[in-house]
């Protein structure tokens, strides 16, 4: 329970325990909003945070075999963007022992007194279980974002975090050699995004200030995870202290599927009620309906050299629906309200679909036990990634962006060229 408390501020009188019978109930927690902005070190400030409940279940006699699953329920959070960067040092500490702090030998030895506590043998392997398969449940999540008069809010129904297999399967992963790949699924339910303004009268809101100079907008604060990609401050002082060399820049491969997409497109209008004077009511009224199947977004970059963006969908039904706009009424033909009609059918896609060479895919290599190879020259990426090919595995929409950084010598002097390719 100590581990707990680093983060909830716990009292005796919250926590129904039975921890050998694998159970523990915490009730009315408040979050230790320091040591968590401390932890996570994000540009944002957390104004209040509440737990409801939080539920550990615990199998003692089946570690090796079970997850330990930790469910949340009702979680409600209000943050507020910093307005100066992130200190997470303490104000006493000196500027000469900030810098002490910061240089490459106190790093690497605190990095070597850190890897002394890990334990050795059968414990590190147990405990190397146990955060592989950790299973998290939240229930009724609730997020607020602050800034002046505007509230950003994110309410989730309910949210599941568990370990898969290669199949994507829920299972209890043992990582051995050569076999390192972890995976995790994430699902979201019932997910509402709500951007309104807040007035002086909302108690859980402050009231509208005027804005300063120094204040971070919500430009400045995703701008805040670029140095996350780009070297950082710390990681420029330790390349000066080595002989430089040239390092490949990492390869950040990101993948986005879905197998059936549908939006709905509707018209609002207000309806009074049959008493007079009555008030109004606002209708949603659909007029349009949007189909896809076979999507896919997959996105490649390595660092400022090579950046490659593939768009597709497989097939298309744009149609309508109820009265239409113009106030004609719809005929009894289906096939007449068709709008746009387009693609292949999902079941002939069986050489190359939407998501192959993707972690779904059984043949991927990844999931063969087999090294993924990225092709990274504007070349190679063209002679591969040609109209045919995108046609070939999708259908009905196909979209390429490239974009290569070429670095050329010319009489001792070195230059750099640029080149854009969009299919």
């Amino acid at each position: 329970m100590g581990y707990v408390d680093k983060y909830v501020k716990l009292k005796p009188e919250d926590f129904q325990l039975s921890l050998w019978g694998g159970d523990a109930v915490l009730n009315n927690l408040d979050l230790r909003l320091d040591v968590i902005e401390k932890a996570i070190q994000l540009p944002i400030v957390f104004k209040s945070g509440h737990i409801h409940e939080i539920r550990l279940h615990v199998p003692w006699t089946k570690l090796g075999s079970e997850p330990i699953v930790v469910t949340i329920n009702t979680i409600e959070c209000i943050l507020k963007l910093r307005d100066t960067a992130y200190d997470g040092d303490n104000s006493s500490r000196s500027a000469a022992e900030k810098a002490k702090s910061k240089s490459p030998q106190v790093r690497a030895r605190t990095r070597r007194q850190d890897a002394g506590d890990i334990p050795p043998g059968y414990l590190q392997s147990v405990m190397n279980k146990i955060t592989n398969n950790l299973s998290i449940i939240v229930n009724n999540l609730i997020i607020k974002f602050v800034e002046d008069d505007i509230v950003l809010s994110i309410n989730m129904k309910s949210a599941e975090v568990y370990s898969v297999d290669e199949l994507w399967n829920r299972a209890f992963i043992d990582l051995s050699p050569p076999e390192f790949l972890l995976r995790k699924s994430i699902n979201f339910c019932d997910l509402t995004v709500c951007l309104d303004k807040c007035n002086s009268s909302d108690p859980e809101n402050p009231e509208p200030t005027s804005p300063k100079e120094d204040d971070v907008g919500w430009a400045q604060w995703a701008w805040s995870y670029v140095p996350q990609i780009l070297p950082s401050e710390e990681e420029e002082l330790l390349q000066e202290t080595k002989p430089k060399k040239k390092h490949e820049p990492l390869i950040l491969s990101v993948g986005m599927y879905a197998h059936k997409i549908t939006l709905v497109f509707k018209l609002t209008e207000k309806i009074r009620e049959k008493v007079h004077y009555g008030p109004q009511k606002v209708a949603f009224r659909p007029f349009m309906l949007l189909e896809g199947e076979g999507i896919a977004l997959e996105i490649l970059v390595q660092g400022l050299l090579f950046f490659d963006v593939q768009f597709g969908v497989t097939n298309m039904l744009l149609t309508s629906q109820g009265q239409c706009i113009c106030g004609a009424e719809d005929k009894d033909d289906q096939k007449s309200n068709n709008i746009l009609i387009g693609g292949d059918n999902l079941q002939t896609k069986v050489s190359s679909n939407y998501y192959t060479h993707s972690l779904f895919d059984v043949n991927c290599p990844a999931n063969q036990k087999e090294p993924l190879q990225f092709v990274l020259d504007g070349k190679t990426h063209r002679q591969i990634n040609t109209e045919q090919h995108g046609m070939q595995r999708f259908g009905v929409f196909w979209l390429d962006y490239l974009y290569v950084l070429e670095q050329t010598q010319k009489e001792g002097h070195e230059f750099e060229s640029y080149s854009f390719d969009m299919t």
